[in-house]
Formats: structure tokens, sequence, C-alpha cells
């Protein structure tokens, strides 16, 4: 309050205004009522977008972990286009008709939700006991991030689609109204209120003292974080929705003119501008010597790209041509860096730019405008098809444990050791004394010749399908199976070798690979290749002694793996649970893989 006029006052408003206010104010903001921020930037946690304050979205990658992927689950959501927070082993994620989801960051598990309506334009955040989202329609929300129960709610009068930061007590957010704000992260109260001049869909960083942010009226602002009071506004030709990113003394931010900006953090200087085409409405991602960005095309004659731009000059390294639009903002994960396209895709890119094409993709089913989120050995996307998707790194073979999930590529390599093993016993037999009965070797052993053969590497293979690289720890084990019949891959020439194993995959391969072997054809063919002629070697599959045959109720009649399911299980050596069923679709974990060979496959004779 700076002035008062009482009720009924003599002489004219104009008058008095004049004579009553002082020349200058000096705002008196509210000091925050407590110190929360969100967490710093550490392997498990991605507690905001972007991650940190500054809005620099970077992850290294764990040890003993390989750069293959596997979808470790998906869960139905609601449509997106935000990412999501984790931290405590929980992700919060934002969706459009059923408010925040709280899920298990392990397997997806629904730990609570909380109906806020429409909500699917902002990233929750989360600090100390507190996780805050944002409802399309302005409310401001602060959650008890345990059982979402409600802790107080703001209303900002107006729709907000830029995501909040938390920083030494305050949460800072952009309006459509074109407002930004300070609110006391503990209480909600109004800290303090800058206007611009256009909407603001920007999500503020904060460094230094200084709350960045763009706005829709074509300005960079920065604004002091404990007044709101202007320090520096930079003027572009275009709205600016991206997001700035701090790194080092400098702000990197896209405007819809086209361009990607470099910034002076302390004065607003400009270091450089790039021109791209179309919008710049990604926000980048920055490392020591690269600014990653994508772009939106806008015209027939333009195309969407994601590009390599040099920190320090502004100069384009390199680009590569997206099938749709770029809205999503790259993450940097160790050596690739991950972005989302509004194909519905995934993409990594090589981040030192040895190759400007995708090291890999990962279809969903509807946009990807979401970062990419990475906590641990996980990376999650979520997509507006309605799920979010968690994408694990798998570990190389030398360090799995009992519980840890084979991929279909160790599938691969177990037939081919069965295969080279009965066609080994079989020479053997032939070349032996009558009535040796010999078997096959146990799991054990088996796991350390192919963790050797992996190890030993060599030249890659030549005949693959095209998502298996030469130098995969499956390659030459694929090519082996491929090439000769013992396993399929897929209608898209592909194997999808990182796939995790289900049940039904990994019975359907050693049952048709035992079922080979023991068929007369195939074992003359194996005696005619050793040259051992005028033999004869009978391979017989023997019932389990003392199971009884298994009924397979689980399983559908016309399910692709039935015939095959059927026969083993009537000879006792099918492992299921304790109710007698498969449970088919559950991935194999190398104990399973163990058992089942030790159950199933020590049987032939």
């Amino acid at each position: 309050v700076i002035a008062v006029r009482a009720p009924g006052a003599d002489g004219q408003l104009y008058d008095w205004l004049v004579a009553n206010l002082p020349p200058s104010v000096t705002p008196a903001p509210r000091p925050p009522t407590s110190d929360l921020s969100i967490p710093r930037a550490e392997t498990w946690s991605w507690p905001a977008f972007r991650r940190t304050v500054r809005r620099h979205a970077a992850a290294d990658q764990l040890p003993d972990t390989s750069p293959y992927y596997y979808l470790a689950w998906s869960d139905h959501v609601g449509g997106t286009f935000a990412s999501p927070a984790v931290l405590d082993g929980r992700v919060y994620v934002a969706t459009d008709s059923k408010g925040l989801r709280m899920l298990n960051v392990d397997n997806g598990n629904e730990l609570g939700s909380y109906s806020v309506g429409n909500s699917w334009w902002t990233s929750p955040a989360v600090a100390g006991d507190l996780v805050y989202t944002i409802s399309a329609e302005g409310e401001v929300i602060a959650l008890d991030r345990i059982d979402l129960s409600e802790t107080w709610r703001r209303d900002l009068h107006g729709l907000v689609t830029s995501s909040p930061v938390v920083s030494d007590g305050a949460l800072y957010v952009g309006s459509r109204n074109g407002a930004v704000y300070a609110l006391d992260a503990a209480t909600g109260e109004v800290l303090w209120e800058f206007q611009t001049g256009g909407d603001i869909s920007s999500s503020p960083a904060v460094a230094d003292g200084l709350v960045i942010i763009g706005s829709g009226d074509r300005n960079l602002y920065a604004l002091r974080s404990g007044s709101g009071q202007q320090r520096w506004a930079l003027e572009t030709q275009g709205a600016i929705d991206s997001s700035p990113t701090v790194a080092g003394g400098d702000v990197f931010v896209g405007s819809f003119d086209g361009c990607v900006y470099s910034v002076g953090l302390a004065d607003g200087e400009l270091n450089w501008r790039c021109r791209r085409s179309g919008w710049v409405h990604s926000s980048p991602a920055v490392d020591d010597e690269t600014v990653f960005v994508g772009t939106v095309d806008l015209r027939r004659d333009e195309a969407p790209t994601f590009d390599w731009i040099d920190r320090g000059t502004g100069e384009v390294r390199g680009s590569f041509r997206m099938p749709q639009a770029v809205y999503s903002s790259p993450t940097i994960w160790a050596d690739q860096v991950l972005v989302g396209c509004r194909d519905g895709q995934l993409y990594a890119f090589d981040r030192q730019m040895r190759q400007t094409q995708p090291l890999w993709t990962y279809p969903t089913g509807g946009y990807v405008h979401a970062s990419p989120v990475v906590v641990g050995d996980t990376v999650f996307i979520a997509s507006f098809d309605g799920y979010l998707y968690a994408l694990r790194q798998s570990k190389p073979i030398r360090v799995w444990q009992d519980d840890d999930v084979v991929p279909r590529w160790f599938m691969a390599a177990l037939v081919r050791e069965l295969h080279e093993q009965t066609g080994a016993l079989i020479a053997q037999a032939g070349a032996g004394e009558p009535g040796v009965e010999l078997a096959l070797a146990r799991f054990e052993p088996l796991l350390q010749q192919i963790k050797s053969q992996v190890a030993a590497g060599g030249e890659g293979p030549e005949v693959l399908p095209r998502d298996v690289p030469p130098d995969h720890p499956g390659a030459s084990f694929i090519e082996y199976v491929l090439t000769a019949g013992l396993l399929l891959g897929y209608p898209d020439a592909t194997f999808k070798p990182d796939r995790p194993t289900t049940r039904y995959e990994f019975a359907m391969a050693l049952s048709k690979t035992v079922e080979l072997a023991s068929q007369s054809e195939d074992v003359w063919r194996t005696l005619q290749q050793r040259r051992l002629i005028g033999v004869q070697v009978e391979v017989r599959i023997e019932r389990m002694p003392g199971r009884p045959p298994m009924t397979l109720e689980d399983v559908p009649f016309d399910h692709w793996a039935h015939g095959a399911l059927e026969k083993q299980a009537a000879r006792g050596i099918l492992l299921v649970d304790e109710e007698g069923d498969l449970r088919g679709d559950r991935r194999v974990t190398l104990k399973y893989a163990a058992d089942q060979w030790e159950l199933a496959l020590t049987r032939p004779r």
C-alpha cells in the first residue's frame, strides 16, 4: 500500500494521485517461509522438468550396464505432453483426464492418484515432502508426496502450460495470462508477480539469484528471484515457448523466429544467434562443447531437424532431418542424446556426432512431446497414446544375477548351444560304443561358455537383421540360429535382440530345437556332415519319471505356441508354478532359464 484516499475526500482524483503517489516504488515482496528446493541431481532422481533448477537435462550411464535397452514395463496413465518427475522409487506423471498418477519405478504398479482434471501440460515438481502439480485451469496444488493428500492450492486465474521449479523456498511458474509468479513453496502465498506483455508457456530456470523465463512478447527475461524486479531482457523476433537452459555463465533458448540464442547470464548480452528453419519450441540440452535442439516445420518447404550446434560459436556442426516436428526437449544420457518426435518415436543420437543417423529408436502409439527422463538405468517416455514407457538398460552378461531378465539374444545363444551340443553328441554316439548313453551339458558350465564367447568378441557377423549391430553381444548367436532355421525374426526384418524373453518364446524355442534334433532326417544329416556312414543313432526324449502329465489351462488353445507346449507338458518337462500354470507372458529371468534347462533339456538321450 503506497497511498490511501479516504472516502469522500475533496478534490479531483487525478490531482490527489499526483500529490500523493511517490515518484518511484520499491517492491516489498514477502520472503518465503521455508528453504524448500528440488533436490540436487542424483543418479536415482529426476525431481522436475529438465531435472535441475538450471534446467540442465543430463545423466550419466551406470557402471555395469550396456547400451542396449528393453521395455521393462508400460502403464496406461492417460495422455500427456509433460515429462514425469521421479524421486525415491516413485514416478509422478500428470495426465489429461486422470490427474496426477504415482507409480512404482521398478514395475509401473500404481501407488496412488489425485484427480485434478486436465493437467497434461505441465510436469510435476518434487521438493521436500511435497509434490506440486498444476491443472490446466491454473490451479497450483501441493500434495504430500507419499499419500498425495492435499496441503494447499493457489488459483493463478489463467491457463498454465509452464512447468514449475522450486528453489530456496519459492515456487516459480509462468501463466498464459502473461504473469510470472513466485509462490511460497510451503504455503502457496504469492511472494511476488511480474507481468510480461504476452502469454507464457516457457518454464523458468533459476541461477545466480535470477529467474530466467521466455514470453510470447518475444522477450527473454531475467528477474531477481527475491523481488521479481527485471534485471535484463533480450528481445527476439518471435515468441519464446522454449524453456531456457543455463550452462556455466550462459543461457541457451530457442525462439519462434527460428533461431537458437546464447546469452550472457549476468548481463543479457547476446553471444550468438543460430538460425534454423521453422520454430524452435524445444528446450536446448547443453554439454561442454555442443548445444542439442530440435525444430518444428511450419511450411512445406521446411523440414524439422535435430541439430548439433557448436556451443562457443553457434555454428551448426550437424543436422538430421526428422520425419515430423520436434516439440520434445533433448536429454543427454552418457554418450547419447534422447529426444521425442511427433511421429511417436523416441530417438537416440550420438552425442559426439560420429554419425548423424539415429543410434536406435523406440516407437510409441502417439505424439512424444514430453522430454525423456533418465533415472539410473531406466529412461521414461510419456506418450500421448496414454502410456508411460520404461526402457531399461541391459546388463552385460558377466554381471547377471538370478533375478535379472534375460533378453532374446540370450535365448538365441542357448538355442545355438543346444543345437551344437546335440550335433556333437550324435557324432560322438555314432563314433562310440553301442549302448553308451550321452547327455547334454548342465546349465552352469553352459552359461560360463556363453560368457567367454561374448567376452572374446571378434569380427562381427555379416548377415544380421537390421536392428542387430555387428558388435552386439548376441550377434554371432543370432546369425547362427537364423541361418540354421532354428529361430525366426519378425516380419519387419528385425530380431529385437534386447527385448525381454517371455516364457512362451523360451519354451517354444527350446522345444523346437529339441524336436529338430530328435528327427531322423536331422540325425542323418549330422552323421553325413561328419562322414559317419553306416551307423545308427537314436535321439530319444524321455518322460520325466515321477511327474504326471501337466495341464495347460492358462494357455489358450489357439495360441501360436500351444502345440509345442502341449508336447513338453505331456512329457512332464515344462516348468510351471504351484498352480500348474505356465504364465507365459511373464519375462524369463536367469534363474528361470536355468531351471527350465535343467528340467527339460537334460532328458534327451
